[in-house]
């Protein structure tokens, strides 16, 4: 934990601080909010307070120790300001505190006429769940903050527990007074105490084991194929079987293992394929992996990114990605399979089912037709009609609630090509 530390005790800063900017009741309930300063050319609208970023998710081992800032926007000539903030301990530790890069020096705070910024209070300590800052200037000129928001101080944070912690900005300081106070001094002596407007906590999210990706992002031609690396990591001692699935929407995806073990603080790797069909719009898209353990989750995604390409093939899509099994009861379930030919293409595509993970005959997909042929203009992708094929899925009283997937892949000869994934959930 921080250890306390003061620049003058607090008696000393409010009689010093008084003595300089005259700010009456320093410590009073009910101070008016910041008034509205959208009139003022740069600003937006009455002083709030924020916690940057809003929302932390903690995806690796790196990630468990990370930095939040705390910011202020919209207060004109800011001389001080007296800021609680709050955190759980029992998820996270705070391991240090610190104004912004460059504070107190007069780059910090002014706009104009810096050589005249000195720091006259600074009080910077840490209770079990809280942090406390105060800092107090005098100026002779100006020291506005404009819309553009101003980072008061960092907190950097370590999770030491599977949570959700929510960082915040009380309303109220543990003696019950108004949190933050800020003083506006126009003049020396002239000075007016507020309290925020509006107030903007975050949130960090620190599940028990966690999904990062290597590359951070991927960019496919239409008609081509990516892999990414994922690493799956335990925190805070977890230890067992996580059952992993990827998604995307407008995109196709499969990963090298349904389930991974994991003994606890350690990690394992493995991939995931994604393609870009010939039929594939260019755009953003999305690589989706979510690990499930119980009742515990989490997930993360990648960022892929489509560009054109003229490539003679063909395209393959199901009516359905995804069917619900009743636990303990058998099951068959039609999907169709549609294929259509895409940059002029003609030819034959051989189509095959296979089941992941293979769970013998608990789950198995027949087609009704092993291969189909394509052809240009009659089943364009774009503007002709699709060949079908019909896909059965069964499966057993037997099989065990999980998620299972049905990849169908169309094969141009013994070249694989382009696939589709239906989803079994059972549950």
């Amino acid at each position: 934990m921080l250890s306390k530390k003061k620049i003058l005790s607090l008696s000393a800063i409010l009689s010093l601080f008084i003595g300089f900017v005259a700010i009456p009741n320093v410590h009073a309930q009910g101070f008016p909010t910041c008034p509205d300063e959208s009139a003022v050319s740069g600003f937006s609208g009455a002083c709030a307070v924020s916690v940057s970023p809003s929302s932390t998710q903690i995806h690796s081992t790196s990630d468990l120790t990370f930095t939040i800032s705390v910011m202020i926007n919209n207060v004109l000539n800011m001389s001080t300001y007296d800021l609680w903030f709050d955190f759980n301990p029992t998820i996270l530790t705070a391991n240090s505190i610190g104004l912004a890069p460059g504070a107190p020096t007069p780059t910090f705070w002014c706009q104009s006429d810096c050589a005249s910024v000195s720091t006259v209070i600074q009080d910077i300590s840490q209770g079990a769940g809280t942090v406390h800052v105060v800092q107090g200037l005098k100026f002779a000129g100006a020291a506005n903050v404009t819309s553009t928001p101003l980072i008061l101080f960092t907190v950097s944070f370590t999770a030491k527990s599977p949570g959700t912690a929510t960082l915040i900005i009380p309303t109220l300081d543990p003696s019950a007074s108004d949190n933050p106070k800020i003083a506006e001094c126009s003049g020396f002596g002239h000075c007016v105490s507020y309290t925020a407007a509006g107030y903007s906590n975050g949130v960090v999210v620190a599940p028990p084991f966690g999904f990062s990706m290597v590359p951070g992002s991927l960019s496919l031609a239409q008609g081509g194929f990516g892999t990414a690396a994922v690493t799956l990591a335990s925190f805070f001692g977890f230890a067992g079987t996580v059952n992993v699935v990827a998604s995307g929407s407008g995109i196709n995806s499969t990963l090298s293992v349904r389930s991974v073990t994991l003994a606890a603080n350690t990690n394992i790797s493995f991939s995931a394929n994604v393609e870009a069909q010939p039929c594939t719009a260019a755009g953003s898209y999305a690589l989706g992996v979510t690990g499930t353990s119980g009742t515990m989750s989490d997930s993360n995604s990648l960022p892929v990114t489509v560009t054109s390409a003229t490539v003679p093939s063909f395209c393959i899509s199901a009516s359905t990605n995804m069917i619900h099994v009743t636990a303990g009861t058998a099951s068959s379930t039609n999907v169709t399979i549609s294929l259509c030919s895409a940059n002029g293409f003609n030819g034959a595509v051989s189509v095959t089912a296979v089941p992941m993970p293979i769970v013998h005959h608990r789950l198995k997909g027949a087609l009704s037709l092993k291969s189909v042929t394509v052809a240009s203009p009659a089943n364009d992708c774009a503007s002709g009609t699709a060949v079908t094929d019909t896909l059965t899925i069964n499966t057993t009283g037997s099989l065990a609630p999980n998620t299972y997937e049905l990849v169908v892949t169309g094969s141009i000869g013994r070249t694989a090509g382009y696939f589709t994934v239906v989803t079994v959930v059972v549950s």
